[in-house]
């Protein structure tokens, strides 16, 4: 021990413990020039040898996709529609999105859920209309990505989060941000009926979250 107190490391390079655990994952992966407006940073994200790549408010990059990719209601835009059948599904911008991503040499750590909101009015944070069905949609995105259905893959992602923040809400001096309008009580309903489904559905796959601001 030092005068201070402190406690002092002590290395044996010549005792090997084995790799240290890789901790540079991030929020999102490379972005994909889509025009002579955009540019790519593909092969700089690449470099870095991220291991995984959390997919949060995607949808706020046009690279990604935009609104029409990741979020629920970016690859279910009907909720009224049958979440049985493929072709109410749009998985386009998503596939493409999450390809890129694997081909840096990343896997996808999937949120499932939406993008935050800055607009006084809330058009995805909005708790489900039917938590059931909302899982039963989750349990296709990831049938989709693990098990080819819908002309999908077999990328066996094993990280799936259910929603993000639900305790950002609206603040007080009017700032409208918010991933969540409903109540503390309807989210923990929520992601019960959510996280208890999906884990019956796929008992192998680390399935929870969320992040909390």
């Amino acid at each position: 021990m030092n005068t201070l107190g402190q406690g002092c490391i002590r290395i044996d390079l010549e005792h090997v413990l084995g790799p240290i655990k890789a901790m540079n994952a991030v929020n999102n992966g490379p972005s994909k020039a889509r025009s002579d407006q955009t540019v790519s940073n593909f092969d700089e994200f690449a470099a870095l040898e991220i291991p995984y790549a959390r997919l949060h408010d995607s949808a706020h990059c046009h690279s990604y996709g935009g609104w029409h990719s990741v979020d629920i209601t970016g690859v279910f835009p009907d909720f009224e529609a049958d979440a049985e059948k493929p072709e109410n599904y749009d998985f386009t911008l998503t596939d493409e999105y999450l390809e890129n991503i694997r081909l840096a040499g990343t896997e996808p750590f999937y949120r499932l859920g939406q993008s935050i909101e800055h607009w006084i009015k809330k058009y995805g944070v909005n708790p489900p209309r039917d938590f059931h069905k909302w899982a039963v949609v989750c349990e296709h995105v990831v049938r989709h990505y693990n098990e080819g259905w819908a002309d999908g893959f077999h990328w066996n992602i094993q990280y799936w989060e259910i929603w993000n923040e639900p305790d950002n809400q609206p603040a007080a001096d009017g700032r409208p941000s918010s991933t969540w309008t409903g109540t503390v009580s309807q989210f923990c309903e929520f992601f019960t009926e959510v996280a208890l489904y999906l884990k019956r559905c796929f008992p192998k796959l680390k399935i929870g979250g969320p992040s909390l601001g």
